[in-house]
């Protein structure tokens, strides 16, 4: 500890807030917002910041297709990256939704990702809370014929009954519930190797980065009621295209007692790779039968991928 650290704290201090940042949305509640054929749904968002300047990221997804939005009066991106001062507020957030027919129920994810900016500078193989997405979801319904169909959706995939070894590999000494019963996972394989809680624990996963001759699998599974959920892949924030079968998004059940896996294909995406990249997977509940406080989004952690 020096007089410098920010994290220091006085000998009366048993904690310290080095920095926070949030969100609102200033909208009525229970109210659904109408659209016609191709215009601009604005919400008034409330963010602010307290402390170390920080850099955040928006991004939307209308029932789990990527959106371009404005924030503010920016111009149209799908990845909005900024940073804000202390106090700063940023107030407006637009977009003309990409899908939806007439009759639809559209839900709208507005992501927060923390740490955007952040590449890895070593092979350090994987990151949690840098590029971790935080969000809300407001429902608009589609009152009139618009047109906007939705791009083709893979349903290709690999669903596997778990089995008792690898339920052993998630019981957790602390808790008597199995973390498989209580947790979901969306989880990035490489070479096709499914790892436990229990492999980590005991250093038996391969924690290497991925290098490019190395296979990318999407791997689905945990806890609760089967819900289906349109996944996406991302290289350093950048959408993969056709990585499932040739298609952009893929529906992919998670439900309890079942994996559920996919492998990718990137190397053909045109995404142009440097010394270090990251992958990760986003995906989005296709609530059906549930609402949006019952299911959430996901997004993987971060995985180092070595371009050269």
């Amino acid at each position: 500890t020096t007089e410098n650290d920010p994290f220091a704290v006085s000998e009366e201090e048993e904690s310290s807030v080095f920095a926070s940042w949030g969100a609102d949305m200033d909208w009525e509640e229970g109210k659904y917002y109408e659209f016609n054929y191709a215009p601009e749904i604005t919400f008034t968002r409330l963010v602010h910041s307290y402390g170390k300047r920080g850099n955040f990221g928006l991004v939307m997804y209308i029932n789990g297709i990527l959106q371009p939005c404005k924030l503010d009066n920016s111009e149209e991106k799908l990845l909005h990256i900024y940073e804000l001062d202390n106090e700063e507020k940023k107030q407006t957030i637009s977009f003309s939704p990409v899908v939806g027919e007439k009759g639809d129920k559209l839900y709208v994810e507005i992501c927060k990702i923390y740490d955007p900016n952040f590449v890895p500078s070593s092979p350090y193989p994987h990151y949690k809370f840098s590029h971790e997405f935080n969000n809300m979801t407001v429902t608009v319904d589609v009152t009139e014929t618009t047109g906007k169909t939705y791009p083709p959706i893979c349903t290709n995939y690999v669903k596997e009954p778990v089995t008792e070894e690898i339920r052993n590999g998630f019981q957790n000494e602390w808790k008597p519930e199995n973390d498989l019963d209580r947790m979901d996972f969306v989880k990035t394989l490489k070479n096709g190797n499914f790892y436990t809680t229990e492999d980590y624990a005991n250093g038996q996963a391969d924690q290497t980065p991925f290098e490019v001759t190395d296979s990318v699998e999407i791997a689905l599974y945990g806890g609760g009621e089967p819900c289906m959920y349109r996944v996406s892949m991302y290289i350093n924030h950048q959408l993969v295209k056709g990585a499932f079968d040739g298609m952009d998004y893929i529906d992919m059940e998670m439900s309890k007692n079942y994996i559920s896996r996919k492998q990718v294909d990137y190397k053909n995406s045109g995404i142009k790779l440097n010394e270090y990249n990251f992958i990760y997977f986003v995906a989005v509940p296709l609530y059906g039968e549930y609402a949006p406080t019952e299911k959430r989004l996901w997004n993987s952690d971060s995985v180092t991928l070595m371009g050269y």
